[in-house]
């Protein structure tokens, strides 16, 4: 584990726009929704500040309740995860001795955990995302390097195939489907902590830059709501954010972006 982990906790005009505040701390963990059924929320995996881990939690939104179910096979910190066909996936990630490049898939029904097939490369906080029913995982850092790999997982032959890197290597990045494309945001090179982005075109197998962020962003997070994507968070090299920016894709002529500022409070379920 390197000493940074410790650190971090055409006619288009493409935009990021400064945008919130977040007041509300919580630890990073993998946090998936289900994409079926009940739509549960998982936590997988991780470091409580004593141990690396392989526990699962399930979050039930209606009974306000979480749950452990079945662990996984391997304790898995740093890992990276994706919902396929409704069934989360976990991806690599350190063991706290190796980096790994093991894979396991989630089977809510029947509460078991089983082996796929192994990604090419090990890889620690890399990213991932789903596109076009494949899963993606971008970059990371395999023990050695910081990653510009990409590789892509078909379920349907259980097979991992690598595809056109990254301009950029990049650990601690950011990823998201925004608008057909997939993005990689952010991230760390092994010497500086990036502002850049770029997206990746999977018909032509190619990546392709993006307006840079206003902010250096490593441990990034990436989402996507209401027709924007959100950076949120993550580590510049000398300080933990708290900011969030908001990315906008427009096809109009003119354009005009504000940049609101919110502030995130705890959510409570009205009464």
């Amino acid at each position: 584990m390197r000493a940074l982990e410790a650190q971090v906790e055409e006619r288009e005009q493409d935009m990021f726009g400064v945008g919130c505040q977040i007041v509300v701390s919580q630890e990073t963990i993998k946090a998936l929704q289900e994409q079926s059924g009940a739509g549960y929320c998982y936590a997988l995996g991780g470091h409580n500040g004593h141990n690396y881990l392989n526990s699962v939690e399930k979050y039930d939104r209606i009974s306000n309740t979480w749950q452990q179910v079945a662990p996984m096979s391997a304790k898995r910190y740093c890992m990276v995860a994706a919902v396929l066909g409704g069934y989360p996936y976990a991806l690599g990630g350190y063991d706290g001795s190796h980096y790994l490049s093991t894979c396991e898939r989630y089977n809510p029904t029947t509460n078991m955990w089983v082996q796929v097939a192994s990604m090419s490369i090990k890889r620690e906080w890399a990213a991932a995302v789903v596109l076009h029913g494949c899963i993606y995982a971008i970059g990371g850092y395999d023990g050695q390097n910081d990653l510009a790999t990409m590789e892509k997982y078909d379920p349907l032959t259980d097979t991992w195939e690598l595809c056109a890197p990254m301009s950029t290597n990049r650990s601690y990045l950011g990823a998201a489907v925004f608008n057909g494309r997939m993005y990689a945001v952010g991230g760390y090179d092994g010497t500086n902590y990036l502002p850049t982005c770029e997206w990746y075109d999977p018909v032509h197998d190619s990546w392709h830059a993006a307006p840079s962020m206003c902010t250096k962003r490593s441990a990034v997070a990436a989402a996507v709501l209401n027709g924007f994507m959100y950076a949120i968070g993550g580590y510049d090299g000398g300080t933990r954010l708290a900011t969030v920016e908001r990315y906008v894709q427009c096809t109009c002529v003119l354009v005009v972006l504000w940049c609101g500022y919110c502030v995130l409070v705890p959510f409570e379920e009205p009464t």
